[in-house]
This record gives structure tokens, sequence and C-alpha cells, in this order.
């Protein structure tokens, strides 16, 4: 028949398809990012920037509410999360240590 599509090709064709590839989750970016970072400066940089960001954050936060309460995320959620870095990245403890 003229005009007609053949059916076989096309199951060949769904047959061919690629497997779905799964996304990898935050963590093993992370853990990914850290391996190829290890053994060099840059776990430092990384380090500074990230503590660096969030005070910035924390700090615009307090002086710009009004900004914020329109955001995405709420600012507790930023807060919260300054508070984990500074816990385990900050560098307040590590110069309080030496001062003692």
């Amino acid at each position: 028949m003229v005009g007609s599509i053949p059916t076989s090709s096309s199951n060949q064709i769904n047959k061919k398809r690629m497997p779905i590839k799964k996304n990898k989750t935050n963590e093993q970016m992370f853990r990914a990012l850290f391996k190829e970072l290890e053994g060099s400066i840059f776990p430092a940089l990384l380090r500074e920037r990230i503590v660096n960001i969030m005070e910035l954050t924390v700090y615009d936060i307090k002086n710009n509410p009004k900004q914020w309460e329109r955001s995405f995320i709420h600012p507790s959620m930023y807060e919260e999360l300054n508070k984990i870095v500074q816990k385990h990245l900050g560098f307040s403890k590590e110069i309080n240590d030496k001062t003692k």
C-alpha cells in the first residue's frame, strides 16, 4: 500500500531504546566532588567559600528581611543551614583553639 508505515521497522526502533539513566543523589555528587578534590588545596578553598557565603546570606537576611520573606525557601532554613555549616566547617572554633 502506498503511504502506509511499516510496523516492523518501528518495532525495531522501540527495542533499541537506551535504558533510562538514573540521576545521582546530592550525597553521591558531593562524595564524587570530595574524592576528586582530595589531596589538593581545593577543599580548603571550597570550605572558605561555603563559610563565607553562608555568613553573607545570614547577614543579608538580617538586614533585608522583607526581601527574604518573599523567597521560595524560608529564611529560617538558611539560618539553620548556617549553624550546621559553622559547626562543621566554621573557622571560629579553630581560632578559639589556637588562642587557648
